[in-house]
């Protein structure tokens, strides 16, 4: 019988979960007859995973993915050709044909499942120890990732000389940040919106292929000091083996990716209370006239950029937006190159609810500014990258990724709608955006070089 994330995963794409698990291992011990099959005990989101071994104790995985979340074989080339051993072998194998009705018995299911092998990365997801690692632990990994993206670096494309394939996210850069900039919650849209006007520096850089999923559970890690990583072996240096899942990657401007190490200058709040403000009848247009806790980080970044709201900052997260988010559509219209046949929610709500503001469950390292800038000490090493304007553009380019990966919704693969602070379903990844921008800005990005690339 399935387990809960697998049973989750079939059930989330229409598939009956017994039925189509038993189609899955017998897809494989057809194919495998005297092999061992067995789930893996962390399922992806978009995918169904089962780990296998021959006599010869040959390793392996067999993952099997619905057409909307199909790895491309281009994709997969080069996934493997630039990140050499940090990327696995993929080959498609085939379907598993899914003739069947689906649980409310009125339609088939939408689509087959299309399986794939990939070789075996060795280690354990980073998600399985991230919670526990200490701060030597956690320099080792941003010195690693430094690595990972001079690895992309190597086989960068320049713009103006080399042809650039551009994906789904590349080829349309230029309407998910403008709709960032005027969907977002009203206190980010200024720091987006300056974002937006830079996006010909950001498009100048190199383009470099990007895994486009950098989450802790798609990266591999080991220990010099032990098989798996606990805070007993903090001395162990961390190696990043490899990245899975790489449906989503394509070529992006140096930089974007930078959102990744944000995450991992991140630890979990000690407090995860959430706070809510509710407001009886809109607000005044105007200055923000709230009060701020004395006791709290004065730091602001929307206003060195756009005096239109008072900032937030990540210790005061209750703050009262000075007009409440009145966009009633923030369904991005995007050039998708793969459409889904999914319907959006068009409907148009006269009465936005009460506003929420809550406080991020995660929080910075006590140490973020030095990892972060033993980070960019690192890469500056690896790649030239010295000189002060070209520091700033791909810092830039950092911040549009961060802006990307937190406001634009996931929605199981639509990536079609800004995240909104009326939203239940966004407020995690509004907290992340009210957390990491003020560091950002005032930590990382040098504003005042921003009129100056403006002007060049």
């Amino acid at each position: 019988m399935a387990d809960k994330a697998t049973t989750s995963f079939f059930r989330r794409n229409g598939y009956r979960p017994d039925q189509t698990q038993a189609q899955c291992h017998a897809f494989c011990r057809e194919r495998y007859p005297t092999s061992t099959i067995r789930e893996l005990s962390s399922q992806g989101h978009c995918s169904y995973t089962l780990h296998l071994a021959t006599d010869g104790q040959e390793k392996f995985i067999i993952q099997f993915r619905p057409e909307n979340h199909a790895v491309d074989d281009e994709v997969a080339r080069l996934a493997r050709c630039v990140y050499k051993d940090l990327a696995p072998q993929i080959i498609r194998l085939g379907v598993v044909p899914l003739d069947y009705y689906s649980e409310e018995g009125e339609n088939k299911v939408s689509s087959d499942l299309i399986a794939y092998y990939m070789s075996l990365i060795p280690g354990v997801p980073l998600s399985s120890s991230f919670p526990s690692l200490g701060y030597d632990q956690r320099r080792c990994l941003v010195e690693e990732f430094a690595r990972v993206i001079h690895v992309s670096w190597l086989s960068r494309l320049e713009p103006g000389i080399d042809e650039i394939p551009k994906g789904r996210i590349g080829s349309s850069l230029g309407p998910r940040l403008e709709k960032l900039a005027v969907c977002l919650p009203v206190r980010l849209r200024g720091l987006a919106a300056k974002v937006s006007a830079l996006l010909p520096q950001i498009e100048s850089l190199p383009w470099v292929f990007t895994h486009g999923d950098l989450v802790l559970s798609n990266i591999m890690v080991s220990s010099s000091s032990s098989p798996t990583i606990t805070p007993h072996n903090d001395h162990g240096k961390i190696k990043i083996e490899g990245m899975v899942d790489w449906a989503e990657a394509e070529y992006l401007p140096l930089g974007m990716a930078l959102y990744f190490l944000e995450e991992l200058l991140l630890v979990s709040s000690p407090s995860t209370t959430t706070t809510t403000t509710t407001f009886e009848s809109p607000p005044p247009k105007g200055p923000n006239t709230n009060t701020r806790d004395t006791n709290t980080n004065t730091e602001t970044y929307i206003n060195n950029i756009n005096n239109t709201d008072n900032p937030d900052n990540p210790d005061n997260t209750n703050n009262t937006p000075n007009t409440p988010n009145t966009n009633t559509d923030n369904t991005t219209n995007i050039p998708n190159k793969n459409t889904l046949n999914k319907n959006t929610n068009t409907n148009t709500k006269t009465n936005n609810p009460p506003a929420k503001q809550t406080k991020p469950k995660r929080e910075y390292h006590p140490n973020a500014a030095t990892l972060r800038a033993h980070f960019h000490k690192t890469l500056s090493t690896l790649i030239p990258i010295t000189s002060p304007p070209l520091q700033t553009q791909i810092r830039i380019s950092a911040l549009a990724g961060i802006l990307l990966w937190h406001g634009i919704a996931f929605d199981d693969g639509l990536l079609d709608r800004v995240v909104s602070d009326t939203d239940e379903r966004d407020l995690d990844e509004v907290g992340l955006l009210d957390l990491i921008l003020p560091f950002y800005s005032s930590s990382f990005l040098d504003l005042s070089c921003l009129d100056l690339l403006e002007d060049g």
